[in-house]
């Protein structure tokens, strides 16, 4: 899954010889953000986003970055020419270092970075769509990218058995994301996404951002009775792009199969 070589704290070593202390904050109390990137022909023209999300995940944590826009792209840069590659996903994981309390932060923080090759979804999926299962659950701080995924790896054996490619949020009746995609409905000619307590998605900016769409994006809450009324729905992210959802649960959306608002979008948006 993972490309050989990888940096960790100012080193370009191979993956599988990087020591991470047992002492490490990330380690001991999950006190870690990370960000992921998708990089082709060694750059990426919503790179900056990314490492705004990225810099505003480590500032509310309280976590020093410690690298500027073009350090980090430099960086990355070299994991990949090092892989002998120019195309990647890269996951960036910074914790906030060594404690030897176990929950004080008393040392510079950690930074790791992974590369991995870019392996889209198959094109059977994207022609025919996915299924989601939902989980009444919401995210501590679901504006920050933090590395707790412990609710959705729990459930993700069940995810594979019932043929579900995510698990859909829910609390207090309203809709807020996927665990690793922003969630989209389209219901009487109208894209409607929830707006809070989600984590902004990159693609979804790019979405939210572009002009000349063939219908009108509305950021709102969304009922989980919604479901039933939708015509179509799609989720979101960074390696998905726009993938249409046909199912949530036992339920159809809409007809059952990616609908004409979907797949315009899907060309709009998974070009790169």
């Amino acid at each position: 899954m993972f490309l050989p070589i990888a940096y960790y704290n100012r080193a370009f070593i191979p993956h599988e010889e990087i020591c991470i202390s047992p002492l490490d904050l990330g380690v001991q109390r999950g006190y870690s953000v990370f960000d992921f990137f998708k990089i082709k022909n060694l750059s990426n023209p919503w790179f900056d986003w990314y490492y705004e999300r990225l810099l505003s995940s480590c500032e509310a944590t309280g976590i020093q970055l410690g690298l500027k826009n073009k350090e980090l792209l430099e960086i990355i840069q070299e994991i990949l020419k090092q892989n002998k590659t120019r195309d990647a996903y890269i996951k960036v994981i910074v914790s906030a270092g060594k404690s030897t309390s176990g929950y004080h932060v008393e040392s510079e923080r950690s930074i790791l970075m992974l590369a991995m090759p870019i392996s889209p979804a198959s094109e059977e999926l994207y022609k025919k769509g996915g299924a989601l299962m939902t989980s009444h659950y919401k995210r501590d701080i679901p504006n920050i990218k933090t590395t707790n995924y412990m609710h959705s790896a729990m459930l993700a054996p069940l995810m594979k058995e019932e043929g579900f490619i995510d698990v859909l949020y829910h609390y207090d009746g309203l809709i807020s994301e996927a665990s690793r995609c922003n969630f989209f409905i389209v219901k009487d000619g109208i894209v409607y996404t929830p707006g809070e307590k989600i984590l902004q998605g990159i693609t979804r900016k790019r979405l939210l951002s572009m002009t000349n769409l063939p219908s009108p994006i509305v950021e709102r809450d969304i009922k989980v009775e919604e479901l039933s009324q939708a015509s179509e729905s799609f989720i979101t992210s960074t390696t998905k792009g726009i993938l249409p959802i046909v199912k949530v649960d036992d339920k159809p959306i809409g007809a059952g199969i990616p609908g004409p608002t979907t797949l315009l979008l899907m060309e709009r948006i998974n070009t790169f």
